[in-house]
Parts: structure tokens; sequence; C-alpha cells
């Protein structure tokens, strides 16, 4: 999909999602706000049965705020593989003005330096030559304040072969970061750009961000 549709399913979503209800009698009230919710915990579990959704759309049937998702994904560019092949983990999730996209990264040998700064180049820009990233986010969904980026591991236990277990996934969350919209107004795009490039941004980059955590337990017995 080019950048001009996914900008141009934004902006429809951001009218009809985020922005103020218009009074109308013939329009249905919008449902309360709901709680924007913690960040999600570090380490979960997905049964097997959910493991990989087959459904077109990913999401199950009544997934709250599905357009709305399935757009900020095509923005993001995140993920790369379709069902059913996609991980029940590399998911959206969005409630208030809050939006957080969980992407499985082994670590594969890399440093924390070269992820993190990986990370925080998909967050702002988007992760392919299309994407467009938080800034489109923020641009059209007035509403939305802030937008996380968590890279997690997936360990299936008890595979053997193509044997298939039957005990479930456990993801491990290592890396979480988040942009609030006045931290991304505030961020110098282009030196991010750079160090992004050559997979050295430091501390003083990394204070640009809202938030930038790292799982010590998880990392300490993964490397």
């Amino acid at each position: 999909m080019t950048s001009a549709r996914f900008l141009a399913a934004l902006a429809a979503l951001a009218a009809l999602t985020l922005s103020p209800a218009a009074p109308c009698a013939a329009r249905p009230a919008r449902p309360a706000a709901r709680v924007a919710p913690p960040l999600a915990p570090l380490t979960r579990q997905v049964s097997v049965a959910e493991a990989f959704p087959a459904s077109p759309d990913f999401y199950p049937p009544g997934e709250p705020d599905l357009d709305l998702k399935v757009a900020a994904e095509q923005a993001m560019g995140l993920y790369l593989v379709d069902p059913p092949r996609r991980h029940a983990s590399e998911r959206v999730d969005f409630a208030d003005s809050h939006m957080q996209f969980h992407i499985w990264r082994p670590i594969a040998g890399r440093s924390m330096t070269a992820l993190w700064s990986e990370a925080a180049s998909w967050l702002t820009f988007g992760r392919i030559k299309y994407s467009q990233g938080a800034r489109a986010l923020f641009e059209l969904l007035p509403g939305l304040e802030q937008v996380t980026l968590s890279y997690h591991e997936v360990v299936r236990p008890g595979e053997d072969g193509r044997r298939r277990s039957e005990l479930p996934d456990q993801v491990n969350t290592y890396l979480t970061i988040s942009l609030t919209r006045d931290a991304f107004e505030r961020l110098n795009v282009e030196e991010l750009r750079l160090c992004a490039r050559q997979e050295r941004c430091g501390k003083q980059m990394r204070a640009s961000f809202s938030r930038v955590s790292l799982n010590q337990a998880y990392l300490k017995g993964a490397r």
C-alpha cells in the first residue's frame, strides 16, 4: 500500500475515532472513554490455540477500534508477516490517548545500543519505505498523546522438531520506548536519523524520549 493510502486511511479514522463528536440527534452516543492501559506486562503467555491467528484482519471479531489499529499498523509499517504466520503477540493496543505497538524482535546477539537505536527510528519514522511513523499518528490523530513501541522475544516451550508443543508461548518484553506528543515536538529528528543509521544513539538522544526501559532480569539470562 502506498504512502498516500496510509495517510488517507488515518485521516478518515481521525475524524471518526478521536475527534470530539459533533452534536447530532441521529448520531449514536460515543462510548465512555476507556482508561488508558498500563504498559503490557513484561512477561505474558499466549496459548497454542491463539498463537497464530488465521483471520485476514489478524484481530478477533469484536476487537475494539479495529479499523484504527489496522490503519495505524499500515502507517508504522512494523508488521511484515501476514496471518497465519504472524504471532498473536505482535499487536496494537489502544485506549484513551495511548497507542502501543508490540513486535517480536529477536535479540540475535545485537547490542542494546543497536536495538534501542533501531527502535527509536522505527517508532519515529516507521519501519519501511512508505511508512510514516509517529509523525503521521500525531498529525492525524489529534487526541493521541503517547505512542509506545515494545520489543519482545517469544519462547516456545517444549518444541521438538516439527512436533507441536501444547505448552503456552512465553512472551518476554525486553525493550520499551515511548514518545509523548510534547516530546516528539522537541525531538531533533535529523540527529536521530543519523545516529539510528549508525546504530549508536547515546544517552543524550535517549533523554529526548519519554520512556526508554530495559527488562534487565530477562536480558541477563538471554545474553
